[in-house]
C-alpha cells in the first residue's frame, strides 16, 4: 500500500529501536534491479520507516521514483538528523509463514548512516503486527504478586474455570480449504498437470499454514500454562 501524504514538520520524531519481532526473519528492499537485505528493526514509536546512506548505497543504481521531503528524526544517541528524501521500493519482509510482498512503499532516507532499517508502524500494521495492542493485552494480564505465600492469588488472578469462552474461537479451516481449492482450480487452468500434481503435495502438507487474511490469528483453546517457581525465586 502506498503510505499516506507526510508533512513538513519542525518537530523532531524519535526513533525507537526495538529488537526485531520473532514473526519477522528478514527484510528485503528492492528499488528496481537492485535488491538489498539490511539489519532490520521495529520502529514502534513513528509513523515512517527510515533507512540510512549507507543503505541507499546499495539501492541507487536501480533509480527508484524520489520524492523531496524533509523530516526530522532524533535517532538513538539523541542526535537530530533530517531525510534528505523519500524513494519509492517494495519490501519483501520473509516471516516465520513465508515472504509477504509490501508494493510502492515510501521511506525515508536519513543524511547518515544507521545499522539498521527501522521499520515504521504503518508497514508493521498493514501485516498485522500491532505492537502497542500486544503491550496493552500484556498490561491487562500482568499482576504484581507481593506475597507468595497468600494462597489466594491463584484463585483471583489465574482462575481458568471463569474464562469467557465467547471470545476464544478457532480458525476456520474449512473457509481455507475452500480458498485453496479455487486457487488450484485457477491454476489447473493454464498450468500443466505435473505442475498441478506438484502443487496439491505441497498444499496438502503445509495445509496448516494457509490463511484468507493477512494478520494474526484468532485465539485458540488450549490447556492453561501452569508454572512452578523455585524457592527464593
Amino acid at each position: 500500500p502506498s503510505a499516506n501524504h507526510i508533512k513538513n514538520s519542525d518537530e523532531p520524531i524519535v526513533l525507537n529501536n526495538n529488537a526485531t519481532s520473532k514473526v519477522i526473519e528478514s527484510v528485503e528492499i528492492i528499488a528496481g534491479t537492485p535488491s538489498y537485505r539490511p539489519s532490520t528493526a521495529i520502529d514502534d514509536g513513528a509513523d515512517h520507516t527510515v533507512i540510512g546512506v549507507n543503505t541507499w548505497n546499495h539501492l541507487r543504481d536501480g533509480n527508484p521514483r524520489i520524492r523531496e521531503e524533509h523530516v526530522r528524526f532524533n535517532i538513538a544517541d539523541g542526535a537530530i538528523k533530517e531525510s534528505l528524501f523519500l524513494i519509492l521500493v517494495d519490501i519483501v519482509i520473509h516471516t516465520v509463514a513465508g515472504p509477504v510482498t509490501v508494493c510502492n512503499h515510501w521511506i525515508h532516507v536519513l543524511n547518515c548512516d544507521i545499522p539498521e532499517v527501522l521499520l515504521g508502524r504503518p508497514l508493521l500494521l498493514c501485516l498485522g503486527i500491532d505492537v502497542e495492542q500486544q503491550l496493552c493485552e500484556l498490561g491487562k494480564t500482568s499482576y504484581q504478586v507481593t506475597d507468595t505465600t497468600d494462597s489466594s492469588i491463584s484463585s483471583e488472578y489465574f482462575e481458568f474455570d471463569d474464562v469467557d469462552d465467547s471470545s476464544i474461537s478457532l480458525l476456520n479451516q474449512e473457509e481455507v480449504n475452500q480458498a485453496l481449492d479455487l486457487r488450484v482450480a485457477e491454476a489447473a487452468r493454464i498450468a500443466p498437470p505435473e505442475f498441478i500434481a506438484t502443487l496439491l503435495e505441497y498444499i496438502d502438507k503445509f495445509r496448516h499454514i494457509f490463511r484468507v487474511t493477512l494478520g494474526p490469528d484468532p485465539p485458540i483453546k488450549v490447556e492453561p500454562v501452569i508454572l512452578e517457581l523455585k524457592e527464593e525465586a
